[in-house]
């Protein structure tokens, strides 16, 4: 196992009402600090805690 790479893929289906991307790795933080928009930064949430935000034009969720 390679522990070294990031992995972004989806968790759900596409087309759906909601679509579930999974990122982990390394460096997953600073991927999802760069394109995440909200009230909180993702670096300063407790883990486990749901954010209401933005990726891109979409409404997202963070957990």
């Amino acid at each position: 196992m390679n522990t070294f790479e990031n992995i972004v893929a989806p968790a759900t289906g596409v087309g759906g009402a909601i679509s579930i991307i999974r990122l982990s790795g390394p460096d997953a933080l600073a991927i999802g600090q760069s394109v995440w928009q909200g009230k909180t930064p993702l670096s300063l949430a407790h883990k486990r805690k749901m954010l209401l935000g933005r990726v891109g034009v979409d409404s997202a969720l963070a957990v």
